[in-house]
């Protein structure tokens, strides 16, 4: 089982202005020199701009619902953060874009599911934002804890992809604790995950495929066999998330019962020594009302 982590034990939600840029000459294949990671990587960047701002739309429809004080901290903090993803990923998806990919027709699509979302109900979208959340909070972790995998993405982007997991994990409960603060239903919970599963991984994978076709590599099989091994293979990077992504599904559920500080702790100094600007949270956790 997982160690738990109290309220107290948290990590402070820092919004760091990170100021990226990205060199003409970065390469193309800039994780490991492979099509697939690359690709992989690409394909999640694309969804992050337009997918942040939806989070931030969902949480922030209730602020007003909000009555404890360090749970609304929190939200302004998870704002800053997702607000700042958004434009370093704005800036790194225009170097994609440079590269001849078709950004433009995956941003369409995003667009045309994200206006299906934006009709369902209030509560119903602030459940999706807390299942790609989990979504996201599971894969930074596996990421910061893979460093032979840091390693292996170019230096003029690691910072960018260790930055975005550690903020994704400091800020990983905040869209959930809203849910369970305003009321929503554990059913809720649980059936919009499983819609969330399938959708997230069928757009990602049309997404990836689709990068992997403007680089000819869809004939590649050899190549793309490998690359699906690596990830779904019995020791693959997306298979070793299973049980992760399954304890969503707990009633008991809650996103520090997986208690990561010490994996977040091994970058932080790294970020934040690199970070334009730093605004540190001031949690009072003795407002904090009990769950």
């Amino acid at each position: 089982m997982p160690s738990q982590a109290t309220p107290q034990d948290r990590l402070d939600i820092v919004q760091r202005h990170m100021g990226f840029s990205f060199p003409k000459d970065l390469p193309r294949l800039w994780n490991g020199d492979d099509a697939f990671d690359t690709q992989l990587f690409n394909a999640l960047s694309l969804t992050f701009p337009k997918g942040e701002q939806m989070f931030i739309d969902s949480v922030r429809f209730y602020r007003e619902h909000i009555h404890d004080a360090a749970l609304s901290d929190d939200v302004r903090a998870f704002i800053g953060q997702e607000a700042q993803h958004s434009k370093e990923h704005e800036a790194f998806n225009a170097w994609i874009a440079a590269q001849g990919y078709p950004v433009d027709d995956i941003y369409a699509f995003i667009d045309e599911r994200q206006e299906l979302g934006r009709a369902a109900p209030p509560i119903v979208q602030l459940a999706i934002t807390c299942a790609l959340e989990h979504f996201t909070a599971i894969m930074a972790d596996s990421i910061l804890e893979d460093e032979a995998l840091i390693a292996a993405i170019h230096e003029d982007v690691r910072a960018l992809w260790i930055w975005h997991a550690i903020e994704e994990t400091e800020h990983k409960a905040v869209a959930f604790d809203v849910y369970a603060h305003v009321g929503g239903s554990l059913k809720t919970r649980r059936i919009t995950m499983a819609y969330i599963t399938f959708h997230f991984i069928t757009n990602i994978t049309r997404f990836h495929l689709a990068l992997l076709k403007a680089d000819g590599e869809l004939s590649n099989l050899p190549a793309l066999a490998r690359g699906v091994w690596r990830h779904w293979g019995p020791r693959g990077r997306f298979t070793k998330l299973i049980p992760a992504y399954l304890a969503y599904y707990r009633a008991d559920f809650h996103p520090w019962q997986q208690d990561n500080r010490s994996t977040v702790a091994k970058w932080k100094a790294y970020i934040d020594g690199i970070a334009k600007r730093r605004v540190p949270q001031r949690r009072d956790e003795s407002k904090r009302e009990a769950a």
